[in-house]
């Protein structure tokens, strides 16, 4: 369970630390126009704050089992460095236990270093370049070829205190195989998947972008009974997850540093 737990966390940094590559701008707001533009602008923003909340739910023998993660994070580009601080929740009947968790990332030549804080312990471990690459891909700017998968809504919604369109849509399992590798949706979900299980899933998203600046709001997935596919091989009988990314400022965070007990970890990259 911890090392689930772990890299659940290590899922929603990765994502946090590339979601830049959103950024956007249209003239006339449509699905299309506002999906497209949001790749053009990714070089103007040089950092990010957002907040990060998934919720899972399943249900094995009529035994009801439960995770939640609720983190604040930070990313800069230049260096390439993240961080996360926030706590992870896992439940079962009447007992929750809940932990504190802290996340490091940089990248160092062709790896990231992770480090990770849980129950007060620090460990570290690196994962290259291409396996980072591939699960940013589904907050990258290829989430724009399936601007037709969504439709956007009339009027305006208010996220973060301010305006903003909302874009909701759903998509199918061959999008999915595109812009979301299997390790990625094990992560995010506590199932294993392949891209065989995912041609039968449909996953329900929501975009909400900012009027004001034409940046990334929010994006909201609600798995929901889109798992059971998957959670009936795994002799579950409900499986509900939803995620919630929220990005609170652009180009505020000047730097992140690295606590020293952190660098001091077992294992520490030289």
């Amino acid at each position: 369970m911890r090392t689930q737990a772990k890299k659940l966390a290590a899922a929603g940094l990765t994502a946090a630390m590339t979601v830049t590559m959103l950024a956007a701008c249209g003239t006339k707001a449509t699905p299309e126009n506002l999906l497209s533009d949001m790749s053009k602008r990714s070089e103007d923003v040089e950092s990010m704050m957002a907040n990060v909340k998934m919720d899972l739910n399943v249900s094995v023998s009529g035994d009801n089992m439960r995770m939640s993660m609720d983190f604040d994070m930070e990313s800069i580009n230049e260096p390439e460095m993240s961080s996360a601080k926030g706590e992870v929740s896992i439940g079962s009947g009447d007992m929750d236990i809940t932990m504190k968790m802290e996340t490091y990332s940089e990248k160092k030549e062709e790896e990231y270093v992770i480090y990770t804080m849980m129950n007060d312990m620090w460990t570290m471990e690196t994962a290259d370049s291409s396996e980072m690459a591939a699960d940013m891909e589904l907050v990258s700017g290829d989430i724009e070829k399936f601007s037709d998968k969504f439709e956007l809504k009339e009027g305006l919604v208010e996220v973060n205190g301010k305006d903003c369109f909302e874009l909701a849509g759903e998509l199918d399992g061959e999008v999915l195989a595109q812009v979301m590798d299997e390790d990625m949706l094990s992560s995010f979900t506590g199932l294993g998947a392949d891209e065989s299980d995912l041609k039968d899933l449909i996953l329900p998203c929501t975009i909400n972008i900012y009027r004001d600046s034409i940046l990334p709001a929010r994006i909201y997935f609600d798995m929901g009974d889109s798992l059971l596919p998957l959670a009936e091989g795994l002799g579950m009988e409900k499986a509900e997850c939803t995620m919630e990314m929220t990005f609170l400022e652009y180009n505020k965070v000047k730097e992140i540093i690295i606590p020293e007990e952190a660098l001091e970890a077992k294992g520490t990259y030289e």
